[in-house]
């Protein structure tokens, strides 16, 4: 395994509420950031990063900066 493998899990879902009615919060956000650190997507856990407040209303705080770091 190089890592590259879960890439699919990442970039090919929406993290969006769509029907189920569950909206992302503070937790869903540290752990999806960690995954893309620790799995080297960079370039996807910015791009998730700077969605969570306008897309999702979720503002990033220490907790989720270290996750980009």
């Amino acid at each position: 395994m190089n890592g590259r493998e879960g890439n699919g899990a990442i970039q090919g879902n929406d993290i969006s509420s769509g029907n189920s009615g569950m909206e992302p919060n503070k937790s869903t956000f540290i752990s999806l950031l960690s995954a893309c650190s620790h799995s080297g997507f960079i370039d996807e856990g910015l791009r998730y990063y700077n969605q969570m407040e306008k897309k999702f209303g979720v503002k990033p705080v220490t907790e989720h900066r270290v996750c980009i770091c």
